[in-house]
């Protein structure tokens, strides 16, 4: 696919990905000698004379520290590399900023550098891959031939034939072999039916025992058509996933969830006043678990593709992901302002998905970019396999499933976020 056209569009991706990566440095996400990730968890217990530093802890800069200042998430304490020479890291009691001006402080190791995860008792979040794998284990390649209209080098219309083989066995494969590497950090959506459909598949339920046992987190795939789908639909929806795939699965992960209600003069996503439609979901998938003796509390992700307004935010009876944005590069930066403008709290509860990009570094500096500034549930893809098509009409421009293949660079982007 050496054309002008896909030439063009990397040289747009870069331009993109370039004003994108600054949006969020202007959010101060990597100054100084910042390590490139934005929360730690501290689990060392009580330390006398010092008091407990246990706790997660978020980066902010310092005007006064090269390494900055990481604040408790309860804001009552702050750790800092106050001896540079030295790298001593001290802990701040009942003090935000990192000051010996107010409160207690005492040593609690050394770790030089910026990287206060080198020392023992002190951990990083590290980003988990949300994978939709909506492509079905198949045992032979099968190809499919279709004709498409292109432009050619000197900017004329062409139409090419194009070939596009289904290796989806070889993509469980890569699968199997990501959760041996990163365990339940990486997430597959599965979705052999749009749905779990009304029967067992043989080879859909040997791919997912599989990946179980390699240790990947498995939730399965119900829509709700943007909202059109009752509660007691739904829950015989998940009733299918213990029937077909139980033991299986981790989560439920519901999909079209784009819905307005009108707020005032505008709109907004989510239906919050008059119903508790996405709440109630999730304490049904709550309630599911528990009536199938799932201890572990299950995994639970509503994707709108765009932001929630901020009434839905402080809906305290619902605790599930969201996925404020889906879509390519471009569409980011249109939209880039209501996402990044997140609260941390409302980023670590967000899944971000990103396809179409071209198979080339890009993706690198995403993998990156995504997680400092506090986005941690991310899946960054290449277009998939084109749809089926009215061969006829030549007007027809390549509509892609973006879901139904893997990135020809998918292994190194699992080691990237290893």
């Amino acid at each position: 696919m050496k054309t002008m056209q896909l030439k063009t569009m990397q040289v747009l991706c870069t331009a993109l990905l370039i004003t994108v990566s600054l949006i969020f440095l202007q959010e101060g996400t990597c100054q100084n000698n910042y390590p490139g990730f934005n929360e730690i968890t501290v689990n060392r217990g009580h330390i006398s004379s010092v008091g407990n530093p246990d706790g997660i802890y978020n980066y902010q800069p310092h005007a006064h520290f090269d390494c900055g200042c990481w604040r408790r998430s309860d804001g009552k304490a702050s750790i800092a590399q106050l001896d540079k020479a030295n790298g001593g890291w001290y802990f701040f009691k009942n003090n935000s900023v990192c000051s010996t001006a107010h409160g207690g402080y005492g040593l609690i190791g050394y770790a030089k550098d910026c990287d206060p995860t080198a020392l023992p008792f002190i951990t990083r979040q590290l980003p988990r891959l949300i994978i939709p794998a909506y492509f079905f284990p198949k045992n032979k390649i099968e190809s499919k031939t279709i004709t498409m209209r292109r432009l050619s080098e000197s900017g004329s219309t062409i139409e090419v034939d194009t070939t596009f083989k289904d290796s989806s066995m070889v993509f469980w494969q890569w699968l199997n072999e990501a959760a041996g590497e990163i365990g339940e950090r990486l997430v597959v959506i599965a979705n052999p039916t749009n749905g779990p459909g009304n029967r067992t598949s043989g080879s859909y339920k040997k791919a997912l025992t599989a990946l179980k046992a390699k240790g990947a987190t498995i939730i399965g795939y119900v829509s709700v058509h943007n909202g059109q789908v009752g509660q007691a639909a739904i829950g015989r929806e998940i009733d299918n996933w213990f029937k077909y795939y139980k033991g299986l699965f981790n989560g439920i992960f519901f999909d079209e969830c784009h819905i307005y209600q009108k707020v005032g003069n505008g709109r907004e996503f989510w239906p919050v006043s008059s119903s508790n439609y996405f709440p109630e979901l999730y304490q049904l998938v709550e309630s599911k678990f528990k009536n199938n003796h799932v201890n572990k509390k299950p995994m639970v992700v509503f994707n709108p593709g765009v932001v929630p307004g901020e009434s839905y935010w402080k809906l305290e009876s619902h605790k599930g992901q969201i996925c404020p944005f889906e879509g390519d590069l471009p569409g980011f930066r249109e939209k880039a302002d209501r996402v990044t403008g997140l609260s941390r709290q409302q980023k670590q509860r967000s899944v971000i998905f990103m396809h179409s990009l071209p198979p080339d570094e890009n993706w690198k500096q995403l993998a990156d970019v995504f997680p400092r500034s506090g986005f941690y549930d991310l899946y960054l893809t290449t277009p998939g396999t084109p749809k089926d098509v009215d061969e006829e009409d030549l007007t027809n421009e390549f509509q892609f499933h973006f879901w139904n293949k893997l990135p020809p660079y998918f292994k190194e982007l699992v080691s990237h976020i290893k």
